[in-house]
């Protein structure tokens, strides 16, 4: 995985990247991932996505009102119904 600037990630893995995207892009639906702005398959796959933004878990060790609230966040994904999910992936 390459860091492009502070914007975005671009991956480069021969024949793993598709089912990379196609999960991606069913999080990012459902307000959990990242978008994925592009996914090229030619001689290798490319997978460019947005960088996640945030920090580092360590950063809340004395905050416990936004440790609360990162758990809330983690309940509502785990609450997900994983409806069309995309169990079938293509190659």
């Amino acid at each position: 995985m390459l860091e492009v600037g502070e914007t975005y990630f671009l991956m480069d893995t021969k024949g793993k990247s598709n089912q990379e995207a196609q999960l991606t892009k069913w999080f990012y639906q459902h307000h959990t991932g990242v978008e994925v702005i592009a996914y090229i398959n030619t001689d290798r796959d490319y997978l460019l996505t947005r960088a996640v933004t945030g920090s580092a878990a360590t950063s809340f060790l004395n905050q416990p009102e936004s440790v609360c609230t990162i758990l809330e966040k983690h309940a509502t994904t785990a609450s997900i119904k994983p409806q069309a999910f995309p169990t079938r992936l293509s190659s």
